[in-house]
């Protein structure tokens, strides 16, 4: 059993190697000659199919990979990468739902979401995508001809839209 469980992880070793430099048959070859499946097998293995353009196909292994993930934060990855898949696919409701369940994300994680998450839900008509606003309170001016600052008071805020590169010219 230890003899297996070496020549699985040289096999994935190898296996993680060749995805890197792009040789996804031969990435696939070397999942194939394992005994055991494992979390780590499921992602390759669909991290593989998505990025040789086989979201569908990338979708199961997510999904096997999310529900045998060692943690909550690997699981959401998982979930994250199944959301790509489906959108990939052209599967949107399942873009949304693999996106809500989704718990907990960590602080990369969730950065990831917010752009991915407003972008998909404006692509598939769930609602209307509003740029995020940032209200500057307790605003002072500078008048120029005396060079002093003026409190402007409570009765002012500025808001600033934030644009997306799509929305400027």
């Amino acid at each position: 059993s230890k003899l297996i469980r070496l020549k699985d992880d040289v096999l994935l070793f190898r296996a993680e190697e060749s995805f890197q430099l792009k040789k996804f048959d031969e990435s696939l070859s070397f999942l194939d000659r394992m005994a055991n499946e494992s979390y780590r097998v499921y992602r390759l293995t669909g991290q593989i199919f998505f990025e040789s353009g086989q979201p569908s196909d990338a979708a199961s292994y997510f999904e096997r990979a999310a529900n045998t993930a060692p943690n909550r934060d690997a699981a959401n990855i998982c979930l994250f990468e199944l959301a790509q898949s489906y959108f990939a696919a052209r599967a949107f409701d399942a873009t949304i739902t693999a996106l809500n369940r989704i718990k907990d994300p960590d602080d990369e994680l969730a950065r990831r979401l917010i752009s991915f998450r407003a972008d998909r839900y404006q692509q598939v008509g769930q609602y209307e995508y509003e740029p995020p606003k940032i209200v500057i309170r307790d605003i002072r001016l500078l008048d120029f001809s005396n060079d002093q600052i003026i409190d402007a008071g409570e009765d002012y805020s500025l808001e600033i839209a934030i644009a997306n590169e799509s929305d400027t010219p």
